[in-house]
């Protein structure tokens, strides 16, 4: 089946002065863009969000479009009635512009100033990820009665988990599991996740944070010097929205870095809120941690830690001091079991991306791409690497006798492949095998994928070569240097 060149998605992350709207759709949009990559479709993903973490978007690579938060509307004084018909309006003309073939909206089904609903007849498909909820809030009727008017439904369930699902929707709804921002196998290693936050490599270190930033209820700092006493070197984990002071000091590091997520296994023990993406990058990870749920409009972070005590959670009682939570957190066991969680963004992904393309196509994408390949990828733009990887799969230049199974290309090192794929690229004139005789030149040299956005031209420039197949074996054992038996990418 002839695949689609260019597919457009909007993703609606609307946060107050938290980002977890935001990070969930992000850690989604990466995976669909992994496969999308690897299709040789043309994914175009852009954020509508009110979140003032924006800066996620900007440094995973999406375009996003922002609003001020409603929290920052409030604080400033500016006119709520103006801004709230601002809101509206521009959701509206911005989904009327793009037109976009998907729309992915989190948490808020009618959206967060209730103009989702006229706004859905706009696009193609729609799709809704119902994360847990508060009760009072699914239970709304205004919640309940456009759940039917998205394609798919979307749940991330999780413990103690029981969603509101009318029964005109259940069909369209689909369990995938916690969505997480990181995976396993982007997790930095203890040594180096510790030397990347420039604490000891050696001695217990230990997470204090309550989110993004917004949230002033837990006194991280009393928290932090209790913990200091107790002999821990301390990062406090503020988040990018945090506007206090910071409180760094000797055995305290304070963070507003974005990608603390891809260090916990620096920690051996955290004290934290119990939002659903800290819970489940925590958990994830396998770090011990005590658990300060706090109050929010729609996120029940009582029930989530309550469901996930045991040995890695402890719920911390209720208006507990800065000296009892550092105790608890003192008392944490270190090695202690955890539950082997996955994050199942890419099970979201997949679900997503069956709606805007053929379902077969989207199946045989998610089996070619795996940790292992992802795992092994060389260093350099993981894109360029993708379509590379695609062009392979999907045998535009290997043809069926020489088509070679497989997983991973080589590792960097050291190679000329820049200077000579610029050259090469820079050549006028010259037959379909005079340039076979061009690449099978550089081919040969292309050790190293740093460079592969150069490679890529290349071989596009050759893709509609006669009698390539010369070019199907050299591109064939160039990219199975070094990987043994290992096979994985078919046709």
């Amino acid at each position: 089946m002839r695949l689609p060149k260019r597919r457009t998605a909007v993703f609606y992350a609307v946060n107050g002065t938290g980002a977890g709207h935001l990070t969930r759709l992000l850690a989604i949009a990466r995976w669909m863009r992994r496969y999308t990559g690897l299709l040789g479709v043309q994914l175009d993903a852009i954020f509508l969000t009110t979140s003032e973490a924006d800066r996620l978007a900007f440094d995973a690579g999406f375009p996003s479009f922002k609003l001020p938060s409603k929290t920052l509307v409030r604080e400033s004084g500016m006119d709520a009635v103006a801004y709230r018909a601002l809101a509206k309006q521009w959701i509206w003309h911005t989904l009327a512009l793009l037109r976009p073939d998907l729309l992915v909206v989190d948490t808020f089904p009618r959206g967060s100033f209730g103009e989702l609903g006229p706004a859905l007849d706009l696009v193609a498909s729609k799709a809704f990820i119902y994360r847990a909820t508060q009760r009072q809030v699914a239970e709304r009727p205004d919640f309940q009665a456009i759940l039917p008017l998205y394609d798919l439904l979307l749940v991330p369930r999780e413990p103690g988990d029981s969603p509101l699902i009318p029964a005109e929707a259940r069909a369209r709804a689909v369990d995938v599991g916690p969505i997480v921002s990181v995976d396993r196998f982007e997790l930095l290693p203890r040594e180096a996740a510790r030397d990347a936050l420039g604490v000891p490599r050696d001695g217990r270190v230990s997470l204090v944070t309550a989110g993004g930033g917004g949230e002033r209820a837990i006194d991280l700092p009393g928290v932090a010097r209790a913990l200091i006493a107790r002999g821990h070197h301390v990062v406090i984990g503020a988040g990018p929205l945090h506007r206090g002071p910071s409180s760094a000091g000797p055995g305290l590091i304070f963070s507003r870095e974005l990608g603390l997520a891809s260090r916990l296994l620096a920690f051996d023990g955290a004290l934290a809120a119990a939002g659903y993406n800290t819970f489940h990058e925590l958990a994830l990870a396998r770090v011990p941690a005590v658990l300060a749920p706090q109050a929010r409009l729609a996120d029940d972070q009582a029930t989530r830690a309550q469901a996930g005590e045991g040995a890695q959670f402890v719920v911390a009682p209720r208006d507990a001091s800065p000296d009892d939570l550092a105790a608890l957190v003192d008392a944490l066991p270190t090695g202690a079991a955890a539950p082997d969680l996955r994050s199942h963004a890419r099970d979201a992904a997949s679900e997503l991306l069956r709606l805007i393309l053929p379902p077969a196509e989207v199946d045989r994408a998610a089996a070619q791409l795996d940790d292992a390949t992802l795992t092994s990828r060389p260093e350099g733009d993981e894109r360029d690497w993708l379509a590379l990887l695609g062009l392979i799969a999907r045998g535009h230049l290997v043809d069926a006798a020489t088509r070679t199974r497989l997983a991973v290309l080589a590792r960097p090192g050291p190679s000329d492949t820049l200077a000579l794929s610029r050259a090469l690229l820079s050549r006028r004139g010259g037959g379909p095998r005079e340039r076979v005789g061009w690449l099978e030149a550089a081919l040969p040299h292309a050790r190293a994928l740093g460079e592969a956005s150069e490679v890529v031209a290349l071989i596009h420039k050759t893709a509609a070569a006669r009698g390539a197949s010369s070019v199907s074996t050299a591109l064939a054992e160039w990219a199975a240097r070094g990987l043994g038996a290992r096979a994985a990418l078919s046709e």
